[in-house]
């Protein structure tokens, strides 16, 4: 085995010589190669070793430092890429933003550190249906069913596909304004209540436990909203957790919510080592992830 973990802690590693093999390879299949030697406990820690080792970085971000920003700073979602893991909305079957082709990383991937032009800012958050359909219903009064992002949920459902756990327009109908109702009272009456997890949360934590050995790090995914960091440090909306919330705090004017940020761009990376290395009181930073470093 190339690498393991010494006295059970997640925070110290040996690595092999041979492992250097891996320098071979483009820095994608690298990282999986590195990261399939390592247990799924410990992935999350063992990815700073890998990109210190494999690129020279040095500050690597803390991948559970959860970032306070303004939610209008988040303009732009991630693009369509084949460094993502998912891409959404390239058929009109299976997709809801068929006309808007999106990329979203897997929530596994959280403190990754990745090339591509993911970060290419294409779509903005605004021009998604669900904040369309939040602004227009709230602000505007229009009913709900007359929203586009309701029409498309309806030509979703009735291709066979569940959403929201519901399996036909109908109900959808019944649970879908009750549900985003209440998020929406919940951010108006106590704003960004972090001690509570939002409605559009719960539905997804069960997955974390089958990833991270503790549950207590992982929940914290699950509790922000998520989003990626492109190489000019802009914020980007993952097209994952925190859809709602995120649409809802816009329209509220909400000052700072807070977001896990799942991948870091290359080019960023490398911006955060220069600022680690610069003399930060003539090089003051208003950067949220920069920051948050001092």
């Amino acid at each position: 085995m190339g690498l393991f973990c010494e006295g059970d802690k997640p925070d110290e590693f040996v690595i092999e010589p041979r492992v250097a093999s891996i320098n071979a390879l483009d820095p994608n299949r690298a990282e999986l190669a590195f990261l399939r030697r390592i247990p799924l406990q410990y992935r999350h820690s063992a990815r700073k070793y890998f990109y210190r080792f494999y690129y020279g970085y040095e500050n690597i971000a803390d991948p559970y430092k959860i970032l306070w920003i303004d939610p209008k700073k988040i303009e732009y979602v991630t693009s369509a890429d084949s460094k993502v893991d998912t891409t959404m909305g390239s058929d009109i079957s299976d997709s809801i933003t068929y006309d808007m082709d999106r990329g979203r990383f897997s929530k596994v991937r959280i403190g990754s550190i990745k090339h591509g032009d993911w970060d290419k800012e294409m779509i903005r958050f605004d021009d998604l249906y669900l904040p369309q359909a939040v602004e227009e219903h709230y602000q505007n009064g229009v009913p709900w069913e007359e929203t586009e992002f309701f029409q498309r949920y309806k030509r979703y459902l009735e291709f066979g596909n569940k959403a929201y756990g519901v399996n036909n327009y109908q109900e959808f109908v019944n649970f879908f304004p009750e549900y985003i109702h209440n998020i929406y009272e919940n951010m108006l009456y106590e704003g960004y209540n972090t001690n509570k997890l939002s409605p559009d949360v719960s539905l997804e934590k069960k997955g974390a436990k089958e990833y991270e050995g503790s549950g207590q790090e992982s929940d914290k995914i699950f509790q922000h909203i998520a989003i990626n960091i492109g190489r000019n440090g802009k914020f980007l909306f993952n097209n994952s957790e925190g859809h709602h919330r995120l649409s809802i705090a816009r329209i509220l004017d909400i000052d700072v919510v807070p977001v896990s940020v799942i991948v870091r761009h290359h080019e960023w990376q490398k911006t955060r080592d220069q600022y680690a290395h610069s003399n930060r009181d003539h090089h003051a930073s208003t950067h949220e992830d920069l920051v948050s470093e001092e």
